[in-house]
């Protein structure tokens, strides 16, 4: 009896793990094929709400952005004069300032220019009579100089040419006695 009943609970036991495995197995299924017949929908659901949301969002900030530019442009219309006004007075003090520094920097350098033209005038006097002086000189040593060559120059073409003077006029001399003595030996035929 013991081991018939052992069987019986063990085949029993089988059965009813064999049935709960195959119901587990149905739901499974079952819920799989729900998870396929549903998920298109609930994408669908859930897209929709996004896209709804999505939109929303975008509209709030599209007039949030609205608001603020008309608020922007608003508080410009109503700032500019003043800002305005404030900058032509900032502009006029600087320029002002600028104007007033050039002006007093110019008549500071004015001064100077005039001291170092007080303190340099003597010495640049005596440098400017210095070079005068020597560049006078130099000129009249240059001159000198060039007399000298001028007539050194002379000299020697007068001593190179003399001779071949001397030979022209030999030869000048020389072709008049030929053609004079030509012309009177003619002359005495024709006679």
């Amino acid at each position: 009896r013991g081991m018939l009943a052992r069987k019986t609970y063990r085949d029993t036991r089988a059965e009813v793990a064999a049935h709960v495995f195959t119901a587990r197995e149905t739901e499974t299924k079952r819920d799989t094929a729900a998870v396929r017949i549903q998920k298109p929908a609930k994408t669908m659901l859930v897209q929709k709400a996004v896209q709804t949301t999505r939109d929303e969002v975008m509209t709030h900030i599209q007039q949030t952005l609205r608001e603020e530019t008309r608020r922007d442009s608003a508080a410009v219309r109503i700032q500019s004069p003043a800002r305005g006004m404030l900058a032509r007075k900032e502009c006029d003090a600087a320029r002002e300032a600028v104007v007033s520094h050039v002006r007093q920097s110019r008549e500071e350098e004015t001064k100077r220019d005039r001291s170092a033209v007080r303190i340099q005038s003597p010495v640049r006097g005596m440098l400017a009579r210095r070079a005068y002086h020597s560049a006078r000189e130099e000129v009249v040593s240059c001159v000198r100089r060039s007399r000298e060559q001028e007539t050194q120059q002379d000299t020697s073409a007068v001593r190179i040419q003399s001779p071949v003077r001397g030979m022209l006029a030999r030869k000048k001399c020389n072709d008049e006695k030929s053609k004079v003595s030509r012309h009177m030996r003619e002359s005495r035929k024709k006679e």
